[in-house]
């Protein structure tokens, strides 16, 4: 009763799985059965790493001439002595062996190994080779086996029937007729089988209940070999040397090119980028076009074969002779490399390795190291004192792990580079204005070293200079002052010069500066001669022609005490706009103006009555007069209609002319403390403006 239950618990966990593992896409490391998968079209589309010339990587020393299967890290081969192996697709060493009676072909699926024994089929445990079942029935010859979603699919030599076994208890499915032996593996495309035979031409059954679904009987149509199902049609080439080609829902021949090879084949056709490629017992490969059979090219090996199926990795036709391994260009059958290795039996490329069973023994061949390849990175510009940043990566199909370094092109080291698998970022602050070469080297566990550069301009950016920093009291004729300003710049390597233009008519100083990483001081004295309002400009120029200027904020005054005094008396007219709080007033403005200097401080009395306005304004104190020839400016405080506290600045010109000629002018600015203006009979003139409004009756006198 144990038994029975542990029997029945172990065939339901075999369903389960076998209902769920077709779910499970195959990854690049499998080749499970003949010709890859079950259309049979010899190609892993996935497999990109192998690069020729190819290295041999290891070789056993056992002759295993026979069919051989892959997954995971096993290789699974049988000898025909009936030896079947797995063997480490790594190292080559055997991970477990056991001894059968017969030779024969095997596949892989579900973590089971399946081989012909002759009759009947065996099923081992992938992992450790201990026998899990053999098939109850016995069948005549089993030319190959197709793995599908649980279904084992065969043919046999002897009887002529085709046969579905259930892969978990190794029963019989289903049966059906075929009027003569199969001699290969069927192909199973869409829950339907298609396979060949002997002299009654291509057969498709229904995968799942065996019903025949139709039947193409060709002349000339010995199938030694299994078919290849592609795009909804069937390929074969059939003993005779020629090509057949069915559709695959029909059966209706296509095209048959008798003789085509021009002699008999045993070799299944291979399927890649719209072309088909065999090989011919008389040592040739061939490469047709499918819609139509006609040739592309051929390409003569020079020996006969011994059945080996060609197969397709990475652009390269792979077929084997009875003593050399060739690998040939697809598109053109050019040679391009080959390996004497015994007579081949069977072909396959998984794990990024190209596996070959031959006379000699299995072989593993792998692509010389090939260095990283490292993406190209788009140029760039940045500004210099900011930070170049960049993402990159790279790709290696055959070694790892792998180490980084990047110069950055200016004074700087290699430095390393940590990368997140096979990606890396890029940032780095230039200190100067240049061009620069980056360059990233990816060094892998081999040493090979892949490399990129890219080109990285760095713009100079122009210095800039904070306010300059002067006397903001008036200062007397003759006396020294000083005036600074501090800069920066982000080009932390740049040097500086400085020219003062002291507003005199004086020459520009040019002046050393005080600097330290690009950024500093500016300082300087100068000593005005002439009573005048001056505005002073600075410019900091880098070494790379880059500059800044800046004038005061506000201007230098410089008084002379002894340069004169003002009097003046008379009318002008107000136009409308000039007072702010009656913008449409106008009128006749009556104005009095007196200043003079005792010692170094300035007094008098200005007066300004806008009566129409309703504006009386008087001053209250002084902070400084300035002559300059026949131009006199005049700053102080005063009040408005008696009340508050305001500035004022009057410019007037004396234009020295007699009564009745004269064309004196005269502007006044009044403003609250906050700089807001009250009233200004010039508006939006600068404060250094020539006045514009005439003297109506009275004059400007300056008196020297």
């Amino acid at each position: 009763m144990k038994k029975l239950y542990f029997t029945s618990t172990l065939i339901i966990l075999f369903l389960i799985f076998f209902i769920f593992a077709p779910l499970i896409p195959l990854t690049r490391a499998d080749w499970p059965i003949f010709q890859f998968n079950p259309q049979h079209d010899g190609t892993d589309n996935s497999e990109t790493s192998l690069i020729n010339p190819l290295n041999l990587e290891w070789q056993s020393p056992q002759a295993i001439n026979a069919s051989i299967v892959e997954s995971g890290n096993s290789i699974y081969a049988k000898t025909s002595s009936g030896t079947l192996y797995s063997i480490n697709v790594n190292s080559g060493t055997i991970n477990w062996q056991v001894q059968t009676l017969y030779g024969g072909e095997i596949a892989f699926g579900n973590s089971t190994v399946y081989a012909a024994n002759g009759n009947y089929i065996d099923a081992y445990n992938a992992s450790d080779g201990q026998h899990l079942w053999t098939t109850p029935d016995s069948y005549s010859g089993i030319p190959g086996i197709t793995y599908v979603d649980g279904t084992l699919y065969f043919g046999s030599v002897g009887n002529h029937r085709l046969y579905a076994v259930n892969a978990a208890t190794g029963s019989k499915l289903w049966e059906a007729g075929m009027g003569d032996s199969a001699f290969a593996a069927p192909a199973v495309v869409n829950g339907i089988v298609y396979v060949g035979n002997y002299q009654f031409g291509m057969y498709a059954f229904n995968a799942t209940t065996g019903a025949q679904v139709w039947l193409s009987n060709t002349s000339g149509g010995n199938y030694y070999q299994s078919p290849s199902v592609v795009n909804n049609i069937v390929y074969n080439a059939n003993h005779t040397g020629g090509i057949d080609a069915f559709d695959a829902t029909t059966g209706d021949l296509l095209y048959q090119h008798p003789f085509y090879l021009g002699t008999s084949t045993d070799n299944a056709l291979v399927y890649s980028d719209n072309t088909i490629y065999t090989a011919g017992a008389n040592g040739y490969v061939y490469a047709f076009d499918p819609s139509n059979g006609q040739l592309k090219w051929n390409y003569n090996t020079g020996a006969p074969d011994n059945g080996s199926a060609p197969i397709i990795a990475n652009g390269i036709v792979y077929y084997g002779n009875q003593s050399t391994l060739y690998g040939l260009d697809k598109q053109t059958g050019s040679l391009v490399w080959q390996y004497i290795t015994g007579s081949v039996q069977r072909i396959i490329n998984s794990n990024h390795k190209l596996l070959v069973s031959s006379s000699n023994g299995l072989y593993a061949f792998t692509s010389a190291n090939q260095a990283p390849i490292v993406n190209q990175l788009s140029s760039a510009a940045v500004d210099e004192g900011s930070s170049y940043t960049a993402n990159g990566s790279f790709t290696d199909t055959d070694s790892a792990p792998w180490t980084a370094t990047i110069n950055y092109g200016d004074s700087s080291e290699d430095q390393q580079l940590s990368l997140t698998e096979k990606n890396f970022s890029l940032d780095h602050l230039y200190k100067d204005n240049g061009i620069y070469t980056v360059i990233v080297n990816i060094t892998d566990n081999q040493g090979a070293i892949g490399a990129t550069t890219v080109i990285v301009t760095v713009n100079n950016v122009n210095p800039s200079l904070g306010t300059i920093i002067a006397p903001l009291d008036p200062v007397a004729v003759n006396t020294q002052i000083t005036a600074s300003a501090d800069f920066t710049d982000p080009g932390v390597l740049d040097t500086h010069t400085a020219v003062w233009d002291w507003g005199d008519g004086s020459p520009e100083e040019t002046v050393t500066v005080s600097e330290s990483d690009g950024s500093g001081n500016v300082s300087d004295s100068h000593i005005y001669t002439q009573a005048g309002v001056y505005t002073i400009t600075l410019t900091v120029t880098d070494k790379d022609e880059g500059e800044d200027t800046k004038t005061t904020t506000s201007c230098v005054i410089i008084y002379d005490p002894s340069g004169g005094f003002i009097t003046s008396s008379g009318h002008l007219e107000s136009q409308a706009g000039a007072y702010l709080s009656s913008p449409e007033a106008s009128g006749e403005v009556k104005f009095g103006v007196r200043a003079k200097y005792k010692g170094n401080t300035p007094e008098g009395k200005t007066k300004f009555n806008f009566k129409e306005a309703g504006l009386n304004f008087e001053s209250t104190s002084y902070q400084w007069y300035v002559i300059t020839g026949n131009k006199a400016r005049l700053k102080g405080t005063g009040k408005i209609n008696g009340a508050g506290n305001y500035n004022f600045l009057l410019t007037a010109i004396d234009t020295g002319k007699p009564e009745g000629e004269r064309t004196d002018t005269l502007r006044m600015k009044i403003t609250d403390t906050s700089g807001a203006v009250i009233y200004d009979n010039q508006t939006g003139a600068p404060d250094t403006a020539d006045p514009t409004s005439a003297i109506i009756n009275g004059s400007i006198k300056i008196h020297k």
